[in-house]
């Protein structure tokens, strides 16, 4: 006789009334054995699950009174709760371990949360969005460079002239500018924002006016608008139309206020100080040599991106003038992809890294994971630890979701509890970590409803599942295993219970992994690439005077300076110049005007020739000092045909230079980017350039040295401000999210790896309960603590082997697609990998001793009592 398959069963004994249940299965039965004769088994199957499908009818819900189904006992979900409470005061160190491990889970996955939320919220109100696009450019003079996001400033004017499709534009350019104010006690500088546009900004990013109207208040050269918080902090008050602003940098400039603007909002990514009026009437397309903008356009509506910039490359072509303008190639960013490209740049927004928030919402969900699978294997131990009052239950009638009921109500008062407990530590917690991530959230949870909303949500769906499976486990039992006390020792659900185990292992192997490869990049980034000591490197901003012979000379009188020097390029950052593009290598050179010290400060290391020498000027202006990069370039190219190229003259700039001096390739950007070729041409600081100042200093006393060298910048360059910071923290801004990412992975892997540690004090749990007996037999029979022990341990131990043999290639897998962004990166180390992995056997063994110590050292005839 053949038997019908199971699971359609299953599903029809959870939902019919218990009255009618015999006689439908009955029924079924007789009619699939039918089937089977008539049609073979395989159709027969087939059929029957159709038939059980095509049976659910609304009286097989019809459940009487005297019917033992759950949903006829409203009023026990009372009692239940009781229950719940009553287990919670009895078992003081099994609630507090699960009320910690959600409480931590949550927390943890709140914060990371509001961190997310934060980032997905700016810019939500900003208008037409979705229809704003920025304008790359990329030139085959600069083809190792890729896309640039400032273009022609004449680009944008033509795109809605000649383009239907292109219906606005805007073209801004963004400089930090010192405005001086004059009080009657003294001359005040302020570092500011600018940005130089037109009113077209508005059609973009509409600001509302406190003071002042739209309508021509950016016409004229000498207009600026100001926010509310600069007028405050300029004048003290926001009444500051007519008012004058001067300016000190690359050009001194005077400007009226002629509008007030509310400040720009947090979530915004267009922030600002100042908008100051720029000139377009000069930038026509036509013209090769206009400066570059930043330019945003806007599209008609269902206009698609690509399609237009196929028909700006074909139009804008026949315009142009110039090899420069002839070779470039146009493309289209919407808005939301350039908040997020930090590759394609801009100065007017600051790109978020994407991938940084991605990796956080994958830590966010396995935090949660992990904290559903502790309480899911605490409760289920527990539950096996209450077979006899299971058991009870069952002989009274008890069905199924009597179980649901029960575990679920005491899930929902334990997830609940931990909860309102979260929200206390969120709140806690959060000012630190906003003084981690180096800014404040502006997601105000506090009176979100649909904060409330999801997170209510989440939390009851984390006691449904975390209640569901010791439920479920409970109710396989028949009450005689329960009477008898077999439980314990059932095997039922243990490879789950292990799996999920396993599962947690792996996250937290792979998530020490990755915070362990992030630290070592950190520091290959900001400490072990660079050749000199940037934390003793002082270097002041830029500016322009004749008085810099003055100002070092007086600087060589303070004890702790060590050396000076000026250029038009210090390390951290992109400020270059860039080589003639008629050089005969193929490639954009970049160049970087220095003295004679600047060799010194930075510890260049001379592969061939020697340092500019001041005493000998025009051998320094005849000459050049270049990379290792452009030497190797040199000789593959080789463009006079030559035995020894490097002994040659060649056009790196307008004239002709000799090459001076060969070094070791140095890092001056970012890590992100690969050494260029450089030429260092010698150019000392006479008052008719801008210049930035590098001093070196020794580290004892440098707050009275710091002091030493402002009085003196300040009595020979009274015109600037004396603005300053050391070149590591320079470097360090270069790598500001990855050291956020450090700092906060540290931080969350810890908490993982306690959460972990929690779940498998669970799984040990089972296994203690399970083998009470036969510790007791064992300790009968002469076994020491230690055997014991090893018992539980080498269990653990094969769970820990297979979470690293599965964590180990996730995690070199996920670095290294993280490691390929550097130009420069180090390698995922195997030896620290296996020592993580040998610190897990470690962490788990005291777990697992923390919990079997007490079984191994009790009396073995308690225990066989109890059996």
């Amino acid at each position: 006789m053949q038997q019908p398959p199971k699971l359609p069963l299953k599903i029809l004994r959870f939902f019919c009334a218990e009255h009618r249940l015999e006689e439908i299965e009955g029924d079924l039965f007789e009619e699939f054995q039918d089937q089977v004769q008539s049609y073979g088994y395989s159709k027969a199957r087939r059929l029957y699950y159709w038939t059980v499908i095509r049976s659910f009818r609304s009286y097989l819900f019809d459940y009487q009174s005297n019917s033992t189904h759950p949903l006829s006992f409203i009023t026990m979900i009372k009692h239940y709760l009781k229950t719940a409470f009553r287990g919670i005061f009895r078992h003081k160190s099994f609630s507090i371990i699960n009320i910690v491990g959600l409480c931590i889970s949550l927390s943890s996955s709140l914060i990371l949360g509001l961190f997310i939320a934060d980032e997905f919220r700016k810019d939500y109100d900003l208008e037409d969005k979705d229809i704003i696009y920025r304008v790359e450019g990329s030139t085959e003079f600069r083809a190792n460079e890729g896309f640039n996001g400032r273009v022609h400033s004449g680009l944008g004017s033509a795109l809605v002239e000649l383009i239907p499709q292109v219906t606005h534009q805007v073209k801004m350019n963004k400089i930090a500018q010192d405005v001086i104010i004059d009080d009657s006690q003294k001359r005040n500088f302020y570092q500011e924002e600018f940005i130089s546009t037109d009113s077209t900004f508005f059609d973009f990013f509409p600001q509302n006016f406190i003071e002042g109207v739209q309508k021509g208040a950016l016409n004229q050269a000498t207009d600026i608008i100001i926010t509310e918080k600069t007028a405050l902090k300029l004048f003290g008050t926001t009444s500051a139309i007519g008012k004058d602003i001067v300016t000190t940098g690359n050009y001194k400039n005077q400007f009226t206020v002629t509008a007030v603007v509310k400040d720009p909002p947090p979530h915004s990514s267009i922030q600002f100080s100042f908008l100051n009026y720029k000139d377009g009437s000069r930038d026509n397309i036509r013209n090769p040599l206009s400066t570059l903008s930043t330019t945003y356009i806007k599209l008609a509506p269902n206009e698609k991106a690509e399609s237009v910039a196929r028909i700006i490359n074909t139009t804008i072509i026949q315009l142009v003038q110039g090899d420069w303008m002839k070779t470039t190639t146009f493309r289209l960013s919407s808005f939301q992809q350039a908040k997020y490209d930090r590759k394609v740049t801009d100065n007017i927004i600051k790109p978020s890294n994407k991938q940084m928030y991605i990796i956080f919402t994958i830590v966010a969900i396995f935090i949660l994971a992990l904290a559903i699978i502790n309480y899911t294997n605490l409760s289920a131990a527990r539950a096996l630890q209450r077979g006899q009052e299971a058991g009870l239950r069952k002989i009274i009638g008890a069905g199924k979701l009597s179980f649901i009921y029960q575990f679920v109500a005491e899930s929902i008062l334990f997830c609940f509890s931990s909860l309102l407990l979260s929200l206390l530590v969120t709140a806690l917690c959060l000012p630190y970590f906003e003084q981690t991530i180096g800014h404040q959230l502006i997601f105000n949870y506090w009176s979100d409803p649909w904060f409330w909303v999801s997170i209510l949500a989440t939390t009851l769906l984390i006691a449904i599942v975390a209640g569901l499976y010791p439920a479920f486990l409970v109710s396989r039992f028949k009450f005689t295993e329960f009477i008898k006390g077999n439980i314990a020792s059932s095997t039922k659900g243990a490879s789950l219970r292990k799996g999920l185990v396993v599962f947690q292992f792996v996250i937290a192997i792979v998530m020490i992994v990755c915070a362990t490869v992030v630290r070592d990049q950190v520091n290959y980034m900001t400490k072990e690439t660079l050749a000199f000591e940037p934390d003793q490197i002082i270097l002041v901003d830029v500016a322009q005077s004749s008085n810099f012979d003055l100002f070092k000379t007086e600087l060589k009188a303070i004890p702790e300076v060590i050396n000076t020097s000026f250029t038009t390029s210090p390390p951290g950052g992109k400020e270059h110049r860039v080589s003639s593009s008629n050089n005969p290598f193929g490639e954009v050179i970049y160049q970087h005007n220095v003295d004679h010290n600047y060799a010194e400060i930075l510890d260049f290391e001379f592969i061939k020739g020697e340092n500019f020498n001041p005493e000998k000027p025009f051998e320094n202006d005849e000459g050049a000092i270049i990379n290792e990069t452009l030497a190797k370039m040199i000789e593959a190219v080789n463009p006079r045909g030559v035995d020894n190229p490097l002994e040659k003259s060649y056009s790196f700039t307008l004239e002709e230079m000799k090459i001076k001096g060969i070094i070791k390739d140095i890092h001056m950007e970012s890590l992100y980017e690969s050494i260029k070729p450089m030429i260092f041409v010698y150019e000392p600081s006479k008052g008719s350039n801008f210049a930035y100042t590098l001093i070196e200093v020794s580290t004892d006393y440098i707050q009275e040295t710091i002091a030493e060298v402002e009085k003196s910048w300040t009595k020979h360059i009274p015109d600037r401000p004396f603005q300053y910071q050391f070149l590591d923290t320079r470097f360090d801004n270069l790598y500001s999210s990855e050291i956020r990412l450090g700092k906060i992975f540290g931080i969350f892997t810890t908490i993982a790896i306690l959460i972990s540690c929690l779940g498998l004090y669970g799984l040990v749990t089972f296994m203690v309960q399970s083998k009470t007996k036969e510790v007791g037999v064992r300790k009968v029979l002469g076994a020491s603590v230690l055997q014991i022990i090893h018992l539980f341990n080498k269990r653990i131990y094969k769970l820990i082997v297979i979470s690293g043999l599965v964590a180990v290639p996730l995690a070199y897998f996920v670095m290294n697609r993280w490691l390929n962004d550097f130009a420069y990166h180090v390698e995922v180390s195997f030896l620290a990998t296996m020592l993580i992995v040998i610190g897990t056997f470690i962490l788990a063994s005291l777990t697992v001793f923390a919990r079997s110590v007490k079984i191994a050292t009790a009396n073995p005839v308690d225990s066989l009592r109890n059996e």
